[in-house]
């Protein structure tokens, strides 16, 4: 027995009905504490996903700090983001129930449907024999989800701009993860130096995209199974961690997840992206920044989870080896 099962019996007992056969934690794949579980309904045993998770993301427009902007979820958008993708016939789980955090659930949670095989995010990065395959597949379903643009970034839900630009907002936030990262010392004067200019020079190069498409923040996030000699995919997951935004940000986050973080990934995956959308001609020449911006956010993320200065500083040397080598690119 977990030390969630009280809360997901009583989901089940309020929203399904039944009873609970069994529960299993889920570590790969979803963000948040994520089960498995296996219900008893009448004559029948169904099988259901119940995440629980912190709120994430600012009550208002007007609260979201730049750096929720650039790079931040939003539970409260879970339903939109949701009813964008049925409407978009894009696949995804059935959200069955969801609540904000309650006097009888004290989490954000989330009753789905299970959808079947593996985090293709977590399996990218896993040798096998169909690896090209899986790759151009990544590509078609990422570039079918960035069919869908507005000409402004910001929560499915938006319905006008923000006051100030994109530009403005992400190198506000990436100044602010810049700030800390030189005060707490993770770089020498010299590597701050080098990174100050790393980013000035970036800066230089900047264009504004024309259009935001509707993405995970981290790249694609959802669900592959490999059946019949074919990989498929089943459906986009962690929701409300997606948003219109800028189409180069999340091509280099793409890259980091599926272990490409300081070279490009294989050509399947761009072969299959292009077959449904156009790459943006500055992604080339920006994506570094955007990468760096990823491991800074990591390394800030990784000392207020853990609050443990040197277990943060030991885990942070990867993101910091990765920023020093695109830096120098």
């Amino acid at each position: 027995m977990s030390k969630h099962d009280i809360y997901i019996k009583k989901i089940i007992k309020f929203k399904v009905g039944g009873n609970l056969l069994k529960s299993k934690r889920i570590l790969g794949g979803h963000s948040g504490y994520v089960y498995a579980v296996s219900v008893k309904l009448n004559s029948n045993i169904n099988e259901y996903i119940i995440k629980l998770s912190n709120i994430i993301g600012s009550k208002s427009l007007r609260d979201e700090k730049n750096e929720q902007r650039v790079y931040g979820g939003h539970s409260k958008s879970l339903a939109k983001v949701h009813n964008l993708l049925k409407k978009k016939n894009l696949k995804t789980f059935t959200l069955i129930s969801h609540s904000l955090p309650n006097k009888e659930i004290p989490y954000f949670y989330q009753l789905i449907s299970k959808l079947n095989g593996f985090s293709v995010r977590e399996h990218l990065v896993i040798n096998n024999i169909n690896k090209k395959e899986l790759f151009e597949l990544a590509g078609v379903e990422f570039a079918k989800l960035h069919l869908i643009t507005r000409n402004y970034d910001g929560w499915v839900e938006q319905d006008t701009p923000y006051n100030i630009s994109w530009e403005e907002s992400f190198f506000s936030a990436l100044d602010f993860r810049l700030k800390y990262l030189i005060e707490n010392k993770y770089f020498n004067d010299k590597d701050s130096k080098k990174l100050i200019h790393f980013i000035k020079n970036k800066k230089i190069k900047w264009t504004s995209p024309k259009e935001y498409v509707f993405s995970h923040v981290d790249g694609l996030q959802g669900m592959v199974e490999y059946k019949k000699n074919n990989w498929i995919f089943n459906g986009h997951i962690d929701l409300e961690d997606y948003r219109f935004t800028d189409q180069r940000f999340v091509l280099a986050g793409f890259e980091i997840g599926a272990n490409y973080s300081t070279k490009e990934a294989p050509i399947n995956f761009w072969d299959g992206y292009l077959k449904f959308k156009k790459i943006d001609k500055s992604y080339h020449e920006l994506k570094d920044l955007f990468k760096v911006f990823y491991f800074m956010s990591w390394i800030h993320m990784t000392a207020l989870s853990l609050k443990n200065d040197k277990l943060s500083r030991k885990i942070s040397k990867i993101y910091i080896k990765k920023i020093k080598i695109l830096m120098i690119k």
